[in-house]
């Protein structure tokens, strides 16, 4: 009697074992072959602004956002299998999609596009914001506050080269920056980084 529950108590735990092996191989595996779409339909709307394809790089900036904002309805085992979802991408996305829009004479929605810029990287604070590492190196919140400082300038200087879409936004929102006189008749930065991944902050200005 003590033998054959030794045998089934032994079976139990082989199964066990056997099983969460699956499951780990199966995960592990999943992980090797699972893509960052964020960081891909960012890398493929930079790819297409560089050819003046402004309305398809917009197409992908979104849906890079959206890939950002889904992550937030992720289940706590999602959250456990998943990298997190990158807050700078999403911000450099909406910055580049703000300039696609631009190009494509669609003011209304360039400044919507630019305010998200800004309010997912707001040039301060990222010890407070979801999204952005719990320390970051003074090359990352140099890097971080030259993003959220072009996305400011694209959006301050939009807004003073179109009085129309001023007043509609209303005189609260405007931004703090510090753009001369002479430059009231240029165009927004518009040039996208050129490196993979998040791109090139030198490139952004």
């Amino acid at each position: 009697m003590q033998k054959q529950e030794f045998t089934l108590r032994k079976f139990l735990i082989t199964a066990a074992t056997v099983i969460f092996g699956l499951l780990g191989t199966g995960t592990g595996l999943y992980l090797l072959f699972w893509a960052d779409h964020q960081a891909n339909l960012y890398n493929q709307g930079l790819a297409q602004y560089r050819t003046l394809e402004f309305q398809e790089a917009g197409k992908s900036f979104e849906r890079s956002i959206f890939v950002y904002e889904s992550a937030k309805d992720r289940t706590w085992i999602e959250r456990f299998v998943y990298p997190k979802p990158d807050r700078e991408t999403a911000s450099l996305a909406a910055l580049h999609l703000g300039n696609a829009l631009l190009r494509q004479k669609d003011i209304p929605k360039a400044v919507k596009a630019f305010k998200e810029s800004i309010r997912l990287n707001p040039g301060t604070g990222y010890s407070d914001l979801p999204g952005y590492p719990e320390e970051l190196s003074p090359a990352d919140i140099t890097r971080l506050k030259k993003e959220a400082a072009v996305a400011k300038y694209n959006l301050e200087l939009l807004l003073r080269n179109n009085p129309d879409a001023e007043q509609k936004e209303g005189k609260g929102n405007k931004i703090d920056s510090k753009p001369d006189d002479e430059e009231k008749d240029q165009i927004p930065q518009i040039a996208p980084g050129s490196q993979p991944g998040q791109g090139g902050a030198d490139d952004l200005i």
